[in-house]
């Protein structure tokens, strides 16, 4: 929690740990929950959400500290975009089905 503080407000200067830069710990096609948030312009908090209904899939890496692994190849990368920017009408307007869907992977849902 508190590197997490210090990396949003530019104090981190040091690498990150080794358990979570060292390769091994993805499948393709598969993307750390704060770097595909950052790719498609969400907050953390936003995906995983979306994590937690069934939005995307993804799967805990005990290896890497416990964090969250989600997949997305370019379809699913689309697809979220498409989420990320759909306006609803009302606030109890349900999103389409289309966008909540995620598209089969090679990980399980936790």
């Amino acid at each position: 929690m508190l590197s997490c503080f210090l990396r949003e407000r530019g104090r981190r200067t040091g690498p990150r740990p080794r358990a979570v830069t060292s390769g091994g710990h993805l499948q393709p096609d598969e993307w750390w929950l704060s770097e595909l948030a950052r790719r498609l312009g969400m907050p953390v908090a936003t995906l995983h959400r979306g994590r937690k209904v069934g939005w995307v899939t993804a799967r805990k890496v005990p290896v890497a500290g416990g964090r969250w692994a989600l997949w997305a190849d370019a379809d699913e990368l689309a697809r979220l975009g498409r989420l990320r920017t759909h306006r609803r009408g009302w606030p109890d307007e349900p999103y389409p089905q289309e966008l909540t869907t995620p598209k089969n992977a090679v990980c399980s849902v936790d």
